[in-house]
C-alpha cells in the first residue's frame, strides 16, 4: 500500500499516521475515519459510485462536524476545571480523568 500523504506511513495492513509539532486537525481525524468507515470499490458501476461518493461526502461533513463541536465542549470543560481549581497541578489532573 502506498500513500502520496507524507504524514501517513504503512507496513502491510498497519498505517501510521503522525503530525510534527502539533496536533491533527478535525479534517485530519475526518479523513482517518473515512477511510476506514466507507470504501468504493473501483469496480463499482458509476450510479453506485456517485451515490456512494455523494453519500460520504455527507458523512464526512457531519463526523467533521461532530469533532469540532467535541473540541469546543473539551476546552470548555478545561476551562471550567480550571477556574474551580486553585492550582494548575490539580487542575491537568482533574482534566484528565
Amino acid at each position: 500500500m502506498i500513500h502520496s500523504d507524507p504524514s501517513c506511513t504503512s507496513v502491510g495492513d498497519a498505517v501510521a499516521h503522525f503530525t510534527n509539532g502539533r496536533t491533527r486537525s478535525p479534517e485530519e481525524l475526518t479523513d482517518m475515519f473515512m477511510r476506514k468507515f466507507i470504501f468504493i470499490g473501483e469496480n463499482a458501476p458509476p450510479e453506485i459510485r456517485v451515490q456512494g461518493e455523494a453519500f460520504a461526502d455527507k458523512v464526512r461533513a457531519l463526523v467533521c462536524a461532530y469533532i469540532k463541536e467535541a473540541i469546543l465542549e473539551e476546552r470548555a470543560h478545561c476551562a471550567f476545571v480550571a477556574e474551580a481549581s486553585s492550582c494548575l497541578a490539580e487542575a491537568v489532573i482533574k482534566i484528565r480523568r
